[in-house]
């Protein structure tokens, strides 16, 4: 199916000013709602340096976009809101979150790369898109945010302060290392669990009900 152009004439009055063209304006205007949708309304876009291992919690790992602030973590370096993205491909690597983080958006898209959680809560407020890689919860929390499961996987180390709270997974748990676990409160929802290694266990919270198959 063909479609038709409808081209309104400029007039006099409304063509672009001289030394801007059509096609500039076009390209200048893409790239606006291009990182508009990149942000998702953060003041400031954060992306990990390349693939090499480190802790999140360390400036320097971290490109932003502005370049102003510090590590992704709202209000961190007087920037109120901050995207995380992690997407360096080259050799495997890890991110190790060790401390309570909030950002807007975070989104994972290496299958080289790991973000750890080992300790304090994470959250983003307007989500979490695994497109790539691996999200393991190895001593620490996620509250409050959805969980986007594409290509990415969300895993489980074996320890027993893994706590998923006041989340919506839209996708599977993934408990495929011996002793895997987590506890699950606060409403927090799921497609499936996979308890695929000796020793894993869900543990709920007084109250909870179990809402994803195992």
């Amino acid at each position: 199916m063909k479609f038709q152009n409808i081209r309104k004439p400029l007039s006099q009055h409304s063509r672009p000013a001289r030394g801007i063209t059509p096609a500039a304006l076009s390209v200048g205007i893409a790239a606006l709602l291009g990182f508009a949708a990149l942000g998702h309304g953060a003041a400031v876009v954060s992306t990990w340096g390349g693939a090499t291992s480190g802790a999140w919690e360390v400036d320097a790992n971290w490109s932003n976009a502005p370049a102003m602030g510090g590590f992704p973590n709202d209000g961190n370096g007087g920037v109120a809101t901050y995207d995380a993205t992690i997407d360096a491909t080259g050799s495997p690597y890890t991110v190790t979150l060790g401390t309570t983080d909030t950002v807007e958006h975070f989104r994972l898209n290496s299958a080289n790369a790991v973000l750890s959680i080992t300790a304090g809560a994470f959250t983003a407020n307007t989500g979490m898109d695994l497109v790539a890689g691996s999200l393991t919860l190895n001593g620490g929390t996620i509250g409050n945010s959805a969980i986007n499961a594409a290509a990415g996987t969300l895993n489980f180390g074996a320890n027993s302060n893994n706590l998923l709270t006041g989340v919506t997974v839209n996708g599977d748990l993934n408990l495929a290392t011996t002793g895997a676990v987590t506890r699950i409160a606060g409403g927090t929802n799921f497609t499936q669990a996979h308890l695929a290694a000796n020793a894993t266990s869900l543990g709920f919270a007084p109250g909870e009900n179990l809402t994803g198959a195992i």
